[in-house]
């Protein structure tokens, strides 16, 4: 599990924002508005990503698959995003 982790967390650094992504965050933002990312991955690979591509600023609820019972598509993590908010 050590190793998967590891090439987990290399691989998943690596993957860029979709393009219109940080225009996308900086308006919700200068908007007033909150942004949750409900992930299927663990919240720390998820917060790592953000911060590596410069989008940890504009997010403020991240709800990580090991977080829940039933993940996505089910309601219980947008739930959990929603109370968070």
């Amino acid at each position: 599990m050590r190793v998967y982790d590891g090439l987990m967390d290399t691989a998943l650094l690596e993957l860029p924002p979709a393009p219109a992504a940080a225009a996308s965050f900086g308006a919700a933002s200068r908007n007033g508005w909150k942004l949750g990312i409900v992930a299927s991955t663990a919240s720390v690979r998820t917060r790592a990503w953000l911060a590596r591509h410069g989008l940890a600023p504009f997010v403020d609820i991240v709800v990580g698959g090991e977080e829940v019972c039933l993940g996505k598509p089910e309601p219980e993590p947008y739930l959990m995003a929603l109370a968070r908010s």
